[in-house]
């Protein structure tokens, strides 16, 4: 860039929005070259209205005070960022009537200021495009012919000797001639000025095209990464889920035992945290449910230590009462998580349920489970303990045991807190009232059917919210429980086919 033009270009951008200063773009170099024009017009406005206030041409002097005031209003303008169109229109058209009044007050067709006409449509040319440039050439070209040929001089003319007027007539010329070359100059030097910021813009761009190929291409191949592990991953979690599914009793095993029972297992993700198992010895069908902290991957692998501690238990110990196996059980899944030497967390909300078959009872002791039964069609509840499952260090001896004849049963019911704690589209949770209440709405229903009212009461209550929690629910009826006398002796349980249908 030439000093010329560094030097053009800090005397008009003061005179810019200030948007456009210093941001190098088309319009700001289309705007220097305005506002350098009319400058220019202006300092030779100013030249002239000297000249003829000394003549005592008023009229030549108003009109050539009026190219000052049009190039001033057109700076003034470049700064409110009228559009560029708007500008050399009606600029042109008030520079087209000023120059008449000096040229009228000065010889008309011999006047020597006609040839001032020549900077419209050059102007034009320059800045206003072809449309504009060729309406103004027709337009001067039209009032020339008609002074010529109509000899009009509304006014007092001012007269010239020949040598006066062809003095006159060259200075103007050699000032119209300098005023178009700086025109000239200005404008190639924007456009070259145009060029240059187009070049800068375009290797900017090709640099941010090639830094976002890098990227794309880094990106791609994360995504690549990323699907690979993600394929990996749900093949991990459905190996896991397979692992689950068969460490889950079967609900045939328990239905040997209780044949009217139902399970309502819904995991939030493909594996669970909440767990049931089941063991029948001797006269006794032990049923435990769990709900490990957490759920998807770590309660399911809580769960999977949880279905070794519970086989190890109820093997290993004689006695079947639920306190002491919630206790036996807190005790070995303290010492498998390290709990005594490490801050490992890990905790288990458990219901345990024991039918002693001979004497047709139930025994339940839990903490963080509820037992729901119903008794003369009421709805009971056994909240159980608040104790934390694999907290405490210590044997507890005040476990509530709680004892009820099936004889006076009809259905019982197991339950995780995930149906109760279900979201709806208020962000509501379902609740325990409204649990109960419908557990009232469902006895008539037959228990096999029961399963599916859970799933649809959950659809209607969730909606299209996304489940909360991992969901476990298993439904038994006394109906039909298997009876054994002291010498278990089966009377109204059906005998399986083979040995591992119990075990």
């Amino acid at each position: 860039m030439s000093s010329i033009t560094k030097l053009f270009i800090s005397l008009a951008e003061p005179f810019l929005p200030i948007e456009f200063r210093n941001k190098h773009s088309t319009s700001y170099s289309d705007s220097i070259s305005i506002v350098i024009i009319n400058f220019l017009t202006m300092l030779m406005a100013l030249s002239y209205s000297l000249l003829f206030l000394y003549l005592d041409a008023r009229i030549s002097f108003v009109s050539s005070l009026a190219l000052v005031v049009n190039a001033t209003i057109v700076i003034l303008m470049i700064r409110q960022r009228v559009p560029k169109g708007i500008i050399i229109n009606l600029s042109s058209i008030f520079s087209f009537l000023a120059i008449n009044g000096i040229v009228l007050e000065t010889g008309g067709i011999n006047s020597p200021i006609l040839i001032f006409h020549a900077i419209t449509p050059i102007s034009c040319f320059v800045y206003g495009g072809r449309v504009s440039t060729f309406f103004w050439f027709i337009v001067i070209s039209a009032w020339v012919y008609t002074l010529g040929h109509y000899s009009i001089y509304p006014f007092e003319s001012i007269t010239f000797d020949k040598e006066t007027h062809l003095v006159t007539f060259l200075i103007n010329l050699a000032g119209i001639m300098f005023w178009f070359l700086i025109v000239l100059f200005v404008y190639e030097e924007g456009k070259k000025l145009s060029h240059l910021i187009v070049d800068k813009q375009r290797k900017q761009i090709s640099l941010q095209l090639r830094d976002l190929k890098i990227t794309n291409d880094r990106t791609r191949k994360n995504n690549t990464k990323l699907e690979n592990y993600n394929q990996e991953f749900e093949q991990s979690i459905s190996y896991a889920k397979s692992i689950q599914d068969l460490m889950l009793p079967s609900l045939k095993k328990i239905q040997v035992y209780i044949p009217n029972s139902f399970m309502y297992y819904k995991p939030k993700q493909t594996v669970s945290g909440d767990v049931y198992w089941f063991k029948h010895t001797s006269r006794f069908s032990i049923l435990i449910a769990a709900d490990f902290m957490g759920h998807g991957i770590s309660g399911a692998f809580l769960s999977l230590i949880g279905f070794q501690i519970f086989q190890e238990v109820i093997q290993k110990n004689e006695i079947i009462s639920p306190d002491f196996i919630i206790n036996a059980i807190n005790q070995k899944f303290r010492k498998v998580l390290k709990k005594d030497t490490t801050n490992t967390s890990g905790s288990l909300d458990i219901g345990i349920c024991i039918i002693n078959h001979s004497k047709n009872t139930l025994t339940y002791s839990g903490s963080g489970i509820p037992f729901i039964y119903f008794e003369d069609k009421e709805a009971k509840i056994i909240e159980g303990n608040d104790y934390v499952i694999g907290e405490s260090n210590h044997e507890r001896d005040d476990w509530d045991i709680h004892e009820l004849n099936l004889d006076k049963i009809t259905n019982f019911y197991i339950c995780s807190d995930g149906f109760e704690k279900q979201l709806n589209e208020n962000k509501v949770a379902l609740g325990r009232t409204r649990l109960l209440r419908f557990l009232e709405s469902i006895q008539k229903t037959p228990l096999y059917q029961q399963e599916a009212a859970f799933n649809k009461a959950l659809d209607t209550w969730a909606s299209d919210q996304e489940q909360t929690n991992d969901i476990m629910i298993l439904g038994f009826s006394t109906e039909n429980i298997a009876r054994f006398k002291i010498s278990t002796e089966v009377e109204n349980a059906e005998k399986p086919q083979d040995m591992l249908t119990i075990f």
